[in-house]
């Protein structure tokens, strides 16, 4: 009984270890939506820099853009220093949006995840529209210019609260 017991908890264990730690790839815009609310109504900084576009990502993006280079130039440098000020900016504007209308961070459901991609030149976009539904009322999220690349869906620029539906 001992030892069925012991090994019961090293699986446990070794379950909530892979389970916590894994690295899931934001392969639909479904995960994108999910991702992005958590890390809004919770707060969490690190967990929203995941869904934000790197250096890497515009490695990919930029050639299929094809941009003249003296404007991807202009581009990148814009990039590294405007860039993630202005989406961390837009996470914490539609948090306190969010909670000021009411949504409860710790009860909510998204109800829906709306979207229409758009392949454009070998890389796909769209726009997602997300229903969370918070206290039997709901709410409507804009994530702006969602852009797929090799590691997964990512934000391409600031998202909008749209307040109660």
């Amino acid at each position: 009984m001992k030892r069925l017991l012991i090994v019961g908890l090293v699986f446990v264990v070794l379950f909530v270890a892979l389970s916590c730690g894994s690295k899931a790839k934001i392969d639909t815009p479904e995960n994108l939506a999910a991702t992005v609310v958590k890390a809004v109504l919770l707060n969490n900084q690190d967990l929203y820099k995941k869904c934000l576009l790197n250096e890497k990502d515009l490695d990919f993006l930029l050639p299929l853009v094809k941009m003249p280079p003296e404007r991807e130039a202009k581009f990148r440098e814009e990039f590294k220093t405007e860039y993630l000020t202005e989406m961390i900016s837009s996470l914490e504007e539609v948090r306190v949006a969010a909670l000021k209308d009411g949504v409860d961070n710790l009860n909510y459901e998204i109800v829906n995840v709306d979207y229409k991609i758009n392949t454009k030149e070998g890389w796909e976009e769209t726009d997602i529209f997300v229903t969370i539904k918070s206290n039997n009322v709901e709410y409507k999220l804009k994530l702006d210019d969602c852009l797929k690349c090799p590691k997964g869906w990512k934000l391409g620029d600031n998202m909008r609260w749209q307040g109660k539906k």
